[in-house]
């Protein structure tokens, strides 16, 4: 049996001599071989004393078969010996740097996209001379899955899943690089994306296209801008599919004529036939689609996947039509409510309110009703409107204005005798003799007129004023979460910051989200993630609110004015101006009176709101100059700051490695706030725009990845982690300096995957200089020997505190007692443990305070002081909820509902919290929640709720290798009633005979009794003594029982139903 470790770039792999040339997962493909019959490239390996069949990898895989060789590895069909599932297994070997890093990069992107349609990374390390990945086995054949040419019918629904699958891979900042059909398997309509071993591969400052004269890349599927060299974006991988989607059209692709060299060359200077002269048939939106995908220049090309979907099926990209209706229902029922009254009703509502959109759906509605409407539109031409009606008699042109508007009015009132309701829009503008006709209407019975301005209509007409939409209205808008994630609370919060709550901004921003890919269509819904919320409430996501004009020109000092405000968007404020501007605040009130006098300005205290542009639109030019100057008189470190100043680039080398300070800045100052999400968003902008600078921004970048690294092992999370060590991957050739910062975050990650070298790896990462990072690795060392031996946890604890007494660093100091406070904590000095958590929460950074604030939380708790626990976590809480760290909140409500059980508060089970600790994917806080609440069905006599809830625990525990889980979680579903054979109830048995909390043992064995099963003596003896049971206080309720409880029942088979 091999000793398993993980790979790392200091680890040397000694294969034998081979030559890679391209670097594909299926390598021997069809379109290995040009059609003029040029190689292209041989992209097998033969490589001596690759492990072969029934041999067993990292002592735990055995082979089976051989799935393909390609140009970096083979591929095995493997049996897991542990729960005898078939995996696929993926065996690399090289000896040089950039062959160890290109898997490692593969194993990153794979990690970070634990997403549907994406082959799924099960485990991965090295054997002997060979690196290995294990994956899940993926049954399906190469895109479109059937024989080509084929028609659109018979690809569309595995294209458009392609094209959501890669969707998902784009959102979360992934760029393929290499896709093609051997990279795509389809399975009926399904999709599965295979092969992201480039997909970190850029390299700044180096030709992307070749090293050492290998084609990065398969040649065939190469968009012109990586043929060029330049960088990979998602439309990179968009261009592929467009490429994939001719081909499985027309069974060829494009310039698929003559030598490779010639291939490439006419793929970058001439256009593509278009698909429909090969593939007549094909509708007419799949083939515009498809030659927009395949133009040359990217800029021209649809912007994300989702539009590419609403182009193939006909769509507009982003249409009106499809999104959530803004209309209020309560005023669409007030106004139908007033009409099935008999009376008339006013709608008023400024340019942009809504009111026509409201009149539309209250139109709607009343028909829905059984009324029969009439609609007409004010447009200032006599007696226009009454035409619309059909109610303007026919006349000839010596008929008197007088005799037009008695006949027009009986004929109005025999519509309204016959039930019809008449609807004027922009009411505002109708002549004079049809107003006063549609007066006299509204004085006899319904009628609905849309007005600008409030006319002072007759007391006897309803007035419905629409006025800005509320934030808590366009939470309806949005799907997700909103427990621990906080996501349509906060997507609603920024759509109403950017819009005021106007309908027509509203929806005008929605467009731009959904053109932009910050959001997607969920059914009649939106649904945004953190990163895009971030971006938005940052102003790094830059969309500028369509205004109207004024109706003329202003004076040039209000029009200079009114261009500062709408250049300072959501930042606009009278001091702001009066810095930017260098005006007198006199000056700068005058000129704000006579703006918001005209309706260009609404004024909010100190803060401005923009209702129109200029007249005179400014230049490119001077929109950059005033953006550059609101940049530099906020604060260097403010998130408006740093919006301005990329507003202000030109995109230049400069202009991006000062992007890339500021956004160091705005990072570490958030960062010191808690406000993580928004600092991994603003890192991430940092990290773009120094790549952009080239050689003059990597400074900067080592810097801002360190702080990522800082900010991602405070978050806890593993996706978090994930992303950044991708980060590092892709980074490692321009900056070898990183690779320090991967192994210290492999090494956190390996904490989730444990094993028996996990402790090990984390002593191995050598020190850091920065401080900082210093006390993660500290921190890293003491998580990893926690899951060891007491001894060995004591022992590293000696070592850190001597490095405690010599730091002058108040943050280390913390960090230290938190440390210690936790091992007193296992020691069960819970006393101590409160009190040295209680020093740690004094840390400046408001995670690590928080965090300590959960642990003296936890000791209190096992002190039976219930009441101060529940404080102290709801102070953190409180904290982590405004700083929007969805794992600190989660245990922080865990916390809670502890405390409110182990009281005798908690009476119910809070499902709503599982589900959403289950969404965090944070092992093993989710599965400790469900055992919690699981124990709160049980005491409630909600037995199939407990089932299901210890289920779950359960789980968390087997798939996490957490043994308390696994034993509770089963213990208290064998109590709740589920049917247990034999043989799991005596693995309980010997789970809780070796327990390393005795006391939870104990408990196991009572609910176990409960359940009817009985308990040797000797056991039950046993784990009274080691549990200290007859020495300790018995009342408190602990986990699940107390200890008086748990020697009741014990010692008393007949009172199975004790703890109720």
């Amino acid at each position: 049996m091999s000793s398993r470790k993980r790979l790392r770039d200091t680890d040397r792999i000694e294969p034998g001599e081979e030559s890679w040339q391209t670097r594909g997962f299926f390598a021997s493909t069809p379109q290995a071989t040009s059609k003029s019959g040029e190689t292209i490239a041989d992209r097998t390996v033969s490589i001596e004393g690759y492990p072969g069949e029934n041999d067993v990898v990292g002592g735990r895989y055995r082979l089976l078969s051989s799935l393909g060789r390609g140009g970096f590895g083979v591929v095995y069909e493997a049996q897991d010996m542990r729960d005898d599932a078939r995996v696929a297994l993926k065996l690399v070997a090289g000896r040089s740097a950039h062959q160890r890093a290109r898997v490692r990069r593969e194993i990153a992107a794979l990690r970070r996209l634990r997403i549907p349609g994406v082959v799924g990374l099960r485990d991965e390390g090295i054997e002997h001379a060979y690196a290995y990945l294990v994956m899940d086995l993926v049954e399906g054949s190469p895109f479109p899955g059937r024989n080509i040419p084929a028609s659109w019918d018979q690809i569309e629904a595995q294209s458009l899943e392609l094209l959501r699958v890669l969707s998902r891979i784009h959102a979360v900042g992934v760029v393929h690089r290499d896709l093609k059909p051997s990279n795509v398997l389809v399975h009926g309509e399904s999709v599965c994306a295979l092969d992201f071993g480039l997909s970190g591969e850029e390299l700044l400052g180096s030709n992307r296209l070749t090293r050492d004269g290998e084609i990065v890349g398969t040649p065939e599927y190469l968009a012109p801008e990586q043929i060029l060299g330049h960088s990979a974006t998602a439309r990179t991988d968009l261009y592929a599919v467009g490429l994939m989607l001719y081909e499985a059209l027309t069974g060829r692709r494009p310039h698929d004529t003559g030598p490779l060299a010639g291939q490439l060359h006419a793929r970058i200077h001439e256009p593509p036939a278009h698909v429909a002269a090969f593939a007549p048939n094909v509708p007419a939106a799949v083939a515009a689609t498809i030659d927009a995908l395949l133009t040359t220049d990217p800029r021209r090309r649809p912007e994300g996947a989702l539009e590419v979907i609403a182009r193939l099926r006909g769509e507009r990209p982003i249409d009106a039509a499809l999104l959530p209706r803004l209309a209020r229902a309560d005023l669409v029922e007030q106004i139908a409510s007033t009409l099935a009254d008999g009376r008339a009703c006013d709608i008023v509502g400024t340019s942009g309110s809504g009111r026509s959109q409201l009149l539309a759906v209250t139109r709607q509605e009343l028909e829905r009703r059984g009324f029969s409407v009439i609609l007409a539109t004010g447009s200032g031409a006599p007696l226009a409107a009454l035409g619309e009606l059909g109610v303007l008699p026919e006349t000839d042109p010596s008929t008197p204005l007088a005799e037009i508007e008695a006949r027009a009015e009986s004929a109005i009132t025999a519509l309204q005798d016959a039930g019809t309701i008449l609807v004027i829009d922009d009411a505002d503008e109708l002549d004079g003799a049809t107003a006063r006709a549609v007066d006299a209407a509204a004085q006899r019975g319904p009628v609905v007129r849309v007005f600008r301005e409030d006319m002072g209509r007759s007391p006897a007409t309803a007035r419905v004023e629409v006025g800005p939409l509320a934030a808590a209205s366009l939470r309806d808008l949005f799907h997700g979460p909103d427990r621990l994630f906080h996501l349509r609370r906060d997507a609603a919060r920024v759509l109403f910051q950017r819009t005021s709550g106007h309908a027509s901004r509203v929806s005008d921003e929605i467009h731009e989200w959904l053109r932009m890919s910050l959001c997607r269509r969920d059914g009649a819904r939106l649904t945004l993630d953190r990163d895009a919320i971030e971006r938005l409430d940052s102003a790094l996501a830059l969309i500028e609110p369509k205004l109207p004009r004024p109706s003329k020109s202003l004076r040039p000092n209000l029009e200079s004015l009114l261009g500062w405000i709408t250049a300072s968007g959501r930042n606009a404020s009278v001091p702001l101006l009066r810095r930017a501007t260098e005006l007198p605040r006199w000056r700068v009130e005058a000129d704000l009176t006579d703006l918001a006098r005209i309706g260009a300005v609404r004024i909010q205290g100190e803060r401005l709101e923009p209702l129109r542009i200029p007249f005179v639109i400014p230049s490119e030019e001077e929109r950059a100059r005033m953006h550059r100057r609101l940049a530099d008189v906020l604060p260097f470190a403010s998130p408006a700051a740093l919006s301005h100043a990329i507003a202000a680039s030109h995109g230049d080398a400069a202009d991006c490695a000062h992007i890339a300070q500021r956004c160091l800045a705005v990072a570490e100052r958030l960062s010191r706030i808690g406000m993580l999400a928004k600092a991994t968003v603003v890192l991430a902008e940092g990290v773009a725009s120094a790549e952009t600078a080239g050689e003059a921004g990597l400074p900067t970048l080592e810097r801002l990845l360190t702080m990522w690294v800082r900010v991602a092992l405070s978050e806890v999370t593993t996706h978090r982690l994930d992303r950044v060590l991708y980060e590092l991957c892709r980074h490692e050739d321009a900056l070898p300096s990183v690779r320090h910062l991967e192994r210290l975050v492999r090494a956190a990650i390996a904490l989730e995957q444990w094993t028996e070298r996990t402790a090990e790896e984390a002593d191995e990462v050598e020190p850091f200089a920065e401080p900082a990072l210093e006390r993660l690795r500290h921190g890293v060392r003491v998580a990893a020997a926690r899951r060891t031996t007491l001894a060995h946890e004591e022992q590293l604890l000696e070592e850190l505190t001597v490095w405690a007494q010599r730091s002058s660093d108040s943050e280390d100091v913390a960090a230290w007692a938190g440390w210690l406070g936790r091992l007193r904590y296992r020691q069960g000095d819970f006393a101590e443990a409160a009190r040295l958590q209680q020093e740690a929460a004094r840390a400046r950074w408001a995670t690590p305070r928080a965090l300590a604030q959960l642990n003296v939380a936890s000791a209190l708790l096992e002190l039976h002081r219930h009441d101060e626990a529940e404080g102290w976590a709801r102070r953190a809480h409180r904290l982590a909820a405004r700083c929007r760290h969805p794992f600190l909140e989660a245990r922080a409500a865990w916390a809670m509902r502890n405390a409110a059980y182990r009281s005798g508060r908690a009476t119910s089970p809070d499902r709503e919290l599982v589900d959403a600790a289950l969404r965090l994917e944070a092992k093993p806080l989710d599965g400790m929640i469900a055992l919690t609440e699981a124990t709160i069905a049980w005491r409630s006599k909600q037995s199939s709720e407990a089932r299901e809830l210890a289920d779950i625990a359960r789980a968390v525990g087997r798939r996490g290798g957490e043994p308390i889980l696994t034993l509770l979680g089963g213990a208290i579903a064998f109590a709740a009633g589920e049917p247990t054979e034999m043989a799991a109830l005596e693995r309980l048995l010997d789970r809780a005979a070796i327990c390393a909390v005795p006391i939870i043992g104990l408990q196991a064995l009572a609910l176990l009794r409960m359940g009817g099963h009985d308990i040797p003596s000797p056991l039950r003896d046993e784990l009274v003594f080691r549990s200290g049971a007859n020495d300790t206080d018995r009342s408190p309720v602990r986990d699940v029982l107390s200890i008086e409880e748990c020697l009741h029942i014990l010692g008393d088979g007949q009172a199975r139903d004790a703890a109720g």
